[in-house]
């Protein structure tokens, strides 16, 4: 995407805090395949190399920061930093959305890892200014997946013959003004 072309990378992870979790709930994308147990490790909030992840761009002040994940990786004991630089993870661009005046408190965390670049002033400049913007983006897509899933299943249970919720009439009368094209005052 174009994303690519801006912060090149072979692996993004993008993380949203959601409050049935009660923490960040990672999700990776990847342009290539990654060596088994790296994955896991980089997608659990609950890992000692997110944690260090998360812990080390709060300490860098909610910029953007380059981490060396394979320090990272010998100081939590968590993974073989090898088997990291086989992956082509031994850096990563991270930044985040947190709270305001509550750094620890994050709403989103992105991480981007690429084998083949050393990231830049201009890199960290990039991410600085898109980052807003990947924020809102990505929570509207957790949000409408999540509305997606909720309507699955309620398609699903209509199929197995579970009456579902029924429409009130008021509920009825204002979807019939939306379909006609009424404002909220008609």
């Amino acid at each position: 995407s174009y994303l690519g072309a801006l912060l090149p990378h072979d692996l993004s992870i993008c993380a949203a805090y959601q409050r049935s979790h009660q923490s960040l709930v990672f999700e990776a994308f990847n342009t290539r395949l990654l060596p088994e147990g790296v994955l896991p490790l980089l997608n659990d909030a609950s890992s000692a190399l997110v944690q260090a992840v998360v812990a080390s761009w709060i300490a860098g002040g909610g910029v953007p920061v380059v981490l060396d994940l394979s320090s990272l990786a010998r100081r939590t004991g968590s993974i073989d930093p090898q088997l990291l630089h086989t992956a082509g993870v031994t850096t990563l661009l991270v930044h985040g959305v947190s709270r305001p005046q509550r750094p620890d408190e994050l709403e989103s965390l992105f991480m981007f890892a690429s084998n083949s670049r050393e990231w830049t002033d201009v890199d960290l400049q990039h991410f600085e200014l898109v980052l807003p913007h990947l924020h809102s983006t990505y929570l509207r897509v957790q949000r409408t997946e999540q509305d997606l899933s909720e309507v699955a299943a309620v398609t699903l249970r209509r199929r197995s013959g579970e009456p579902a919720a029924p429409i009130t009439e008021r509920e009825r009368q204002i979807l019939s003004c939306v379909r006609e094209g009424k404002n909220n005052q008609e």
